[in-house]
């Protein structure tokens, strides 16, 4: 047996077979089971709790699934918050950190592998229905079934003085930068959970904590906002925007903010500016690959998974921008009508090369892609296709033929 790219070339023992056949379409039908191609099961790309549950369904339904988790924000946003209050069977909530680590301790029960890199680019084969995933490090890998669980980055203001004082009082997590700020006047931006859930956090390092919101109603949970207003140490600033960070070269010092209503400006004193004002979608990377929306959103058919490609999937919030919760990524990714359905063992199409096509006398070839993880060796089963069988008549004989 010889292999020539993605075509077997199988020595055929009868030579008045092959001598009989010599004008016509010859193919073998093979018993395979061993590693005939890199091809992965299935390969998820994010490690939230939409990737990880993924893994979780398939893993238990006998596949190996890939997980590309990220090199440097690995588990998702679950990582970068404190407690988590309303992921259900936690009474008592549970930190992020620890529900994304249990996330991926349960996946790799279930053999799932996890590579700790980021992506660069994806390509699609729309003959083959090959996808090709490569990542940072160099490693490429092929699959035929591609789930796209990258969830979302976070927004950033763009205004004057947020890129210079990135990392010098600018940021984007709370529970990573806190600390720095115990005792020193701290601002909020933003008017949802993840802004009244950090001014709560930051209420416990910082001399204040000010929560700026451009609207007067908010979209954060009721209990959320009666939190904070109870809170001595926030103030609430409504109908109101920061134009400008100032500082100097100690870091930042203070915000330019303008109320929409009355046009009048103001400063506040700030050592720390923690931006909340929402998420765009991590999907950049599979752009002209999967139909996305104006806001960058993956779009799937209806309430399912499948994109616009076929053997591409996508869950989360790389797809949900309504809700953004764990539990709805969760339950996105484990959604089973929209599963990927993998081959049990060989996947079309089965491309016949023409017998007088090939240089060396005795064989015959065909191109067939496999399910590594259930393959060992290649068996020769007596059976020869002639012209006139159709592609749909061979896979029902190969897959008749496979023990």
């Amino acid at each position: 047996m010889i292999r020539l790219g993605k075509h077997l070339i199988i020595r055929h023992k009868k030579k008045e077979c092959v001598k009989s056949c010599s004008a016509r379409l010859v193919a073998l039908v093979v018993r395979y089971s061993g590693n005939m191609s890199d091809l992965r099961d299935v390969i998820i790309v994010g490690s939230g709790p939409a990737g990880y549950t993924a893994a979780i369904y398939l893993g238990r339904a006998g596949f190996k699934p890939l997980v590309i988790a990220g090199a440097l924000t690995p588990g998702g946003q679950l990582v970068n918050t404190t407690e988590v209050e309303n992921f259900p069977g936690f009474p008592d909530g549970v930190m992020g950190p620890e529900l994304m680590d249990n996330m991926q301790r349960q996946a790799e029960k279930f053999g799932a592998e996890i590579v700790w890199d980021d992506v660069v680019s994806v390509s699609n084969n729309d003959v083959t229905g090959v996808k090709t995933v490569s990542v940072d490090q160099g490693d490429v890998f092929e699959t035929h079934a591609l789930i796209i669980a990258t969830g979302s980055e976070y927004r950033k203001l763009d205004i004057p003085g947020e890129a210079e004082y990135s990392g010098k009082g600018v940021s984007y997590c709370a529970t990573c930068d806190g600390f720095f700020f115990r005792d020193k006047p701290i601002i909020v931006v933003g008017g949802g959970d993840s802004a009244f859930t950090e001014a709560d956090f930051l209420s416990r390092f910082g001399s204040s904590v000010t929560l700026i919101h451009r609207r007067s109603e908010f979209r954060a949970s009721q209990i959320l906002v009666e939190r904070a207003q109870q809170n001595p140490k926030i103030t609430i600033v409504t109908d109101s925007v920061v134009e400008e960070i100032l500082g100097d070269d100690n870091g930042a010092q203070s915000v330019n903010i303008r109320n929409v209503i009355t046009g009048e400006t103001s400063t506040i004193a700030a050592n720390g500016i923690f931006v909340a004002i929402g998420h765009s979608p991590a999907t950049a990377f599979i752009d002209g690959i999967v139909q996305r929306d104006a806001g960058g959103y993956i779009q799937v058919d209806g309430a399912s998974t499948r994109t616009s490609t076929a053997g591409i999937f996508a869950a989360g919030d790389c797809v949900d921008s309504i809700y953004r919760q764990a539990i709805s990524a969760a339950a996105w990714a484990a959604g089973p009508p929209s599963m990927p359905s993998l081959p049990p063992a060989v996947t079309l199409p089965i491309t016949v090369i023409p017998y007088k096509n090939l240089k060396t006398s005795g064989r015959a070839a065909y191109s067939v892609t496999t399910h590594s993880s259930r393959l060992a060796k290649l068996t020769v089963v007596n059976r020869i296709c002639r012209p006139s069988a159709d592609t749909k008549k061979l896979r029902n004989t190969i897959l008749r033929q496979w023990a």
